[in-house]
């Protein structure tokens, strides 16, 4: 007898943020995990119903009974069953999707993250100094902190569609990202820029395809805009690649935004002194490859 998908998603959730395991419980835990509560199924058809809540340490029912991960990870298995793979991300998926799941996140993070850096959360009570800035999509895959495993306090980020920094302006518009680099650069005097592209990047996909040209603002215009920073790389790609070139534009926008940064007088002149150093990077999410740029030759290769 195998045991229910629900019960599957609901032991990869637990595993993945449970205190007994620590906040990143890895993928072979949680595989592990599914496959005793497979084996105790099989021993006891009484436990199939489907795992519904996640209460101190226990996995619940339906019908409210608990059973305690620790037994559960001592059912033996086969030799066969020993050797796992990891689960697919999509498992825990249905599980962080709205306000109320934050709010469970965040009281893990009071007991695994808060309470146990507690000297280093008083520091940052009194300032922040991070050494560089991160220059970032809004895309919910490609979170900065995870990609280069930084603490807070380490990185001061701006994210936005495509990671794009637009050129230095002084037209008295409401500037988020120049507000940003400015505050980055002058106030904290962070020595390191990086820009960070990402593969699949829906953003990259709508300069290429000029989806959005056309709409009224609230309805696409704002994003048609914003990414017609791309427009001259854009033509650029096409012209030499044609049009499946979202791959190209990827990395061209990296090099679009190295060159806006450089618009700005106050990176200009802290670059000129050696006060500060501007990156490249593409994070590849289908193999998790990070891709530097040399700006030398223009060519990214992995980190």
């Amino acid at each position: 007898m195998q045991v229910s998908p629900n019960i599957i998603t609901v032991a990869c959730f637990f595993v993945q943020h449970s205190p007994i395991f620590g906040q990143a419980a890895s993928s072979q835990t949680v595989a592990r995990l599914s496959l005793r509560i497979n084996a105790r199924v099989s021993a006891k058809p009484a436990l199939v119903g489907a795992l519904t809540r996640i209460q101190s340490g226990f996995l619940w029912r339906t019908d409210g009974v608990a059973m305690d991960v620790e037994t559960v990870m001592k059912v033996p298995l086969a030799p066969d069953q020993e050797t796992c793979h990891p689960l697919p991300l999509a498992a825990t998926r249905s599980f962080m999707t709205d306000f109320a799941a934050l709010i469970q996140g965040y009281h893990r993070f009071r007991v695994n993250g808060w309470e146990n850096q507690r000297k280093r959360w008083a520091e940052l009570s009194q300032g922040q100094a991070p050494k560089l800035m991160v220059i970032a999509c809004s895309d919910s895959r490609v979170d900065p902190s995870s990609v280069f495993d930084t603490s807070p306090g380490e990185m001061f980020v701006a994210r936005n569609v495509a990671n794009l920094v637009p050129p230095f302006e002084a037209d008295g518009g409401r500037h988020g990202v120049s507000a940003a680099l400015e505050f980055a650069v002058t106030q904290l005097e962070v020595p390191e820029i990086v820009v960070l592209g990402h593969g699949g990047c829906g953003g990259i996909a709508a300069a290429l395809t000029r989806r959005f040209d056309g709409c009224a603002p609230g309805e696409g215009g704002f994003i048609a805009h914003w990414i017609d920073l791309l427009d001259e790389a854009r033509d650029k790609v096409l012209h030499e690649h044609g049009p499946e070139a979202t791959a190209v534009l990827e990395r061209e926008g990296i090099k679009v935004s190295l060159a806006n940064l450089r618009t700005f007088p106050c990176i200009r002149k802290r670059e000129k002194a050696g006060l500060l150093k501007l990156h490249g990077a593409l994070f590849a999410i289908d193999d998790g490859i990070l891709h530097v740029l040399d700006e030398a030759t223009g060519a990214f290769s992995p980190a």
